[in-house]
């Protein structure tokens, strides 16, 4: 009769372990969902910045080629001035 008993005391302390890795498990699956969670929302936010960075770069591309453009117009409008100036100079020694 003691060994069914401590048999029977065997089975309980079992069926509490068990009981106690079931609650763990079902803890551990839980913050691994929301694990999961976070990582898809921090996953959707690198995606989405890095769009932001694409279109700032393409921003800064076309802001660095308008620029340039712009220098080029301004040394073509110097270039301009001189010309009309010496132009303006000819046409008043004609006098």
């Amino acid at each position: 009769m003691e060994s069914f008993d401590r048999l029977e005391e065997k089975v309980r302390k079992a069926v509490e372990v068990v009981k106690r890795l079931r609650k763990e498990n079902a803890d551990l699956q839980h913050r691994l969902d929301e694990g999961k969670r976070h990582a898809a929302d921090v996953e959707k936010r690198v995606h989405t910045l890095e769009k932001q960075h694409g279109a700032t770069s393409d921003a800064h591309k076309q802001l660095e080629a308008l620029d340039k453009e712009l220098k080029l117009l301004r040394s073509e409008r110097a270039e301009v001035k001189e010309r009309v100036a010496r132009l303006v100079e000819v046409l008043d020694n004609l006098e």
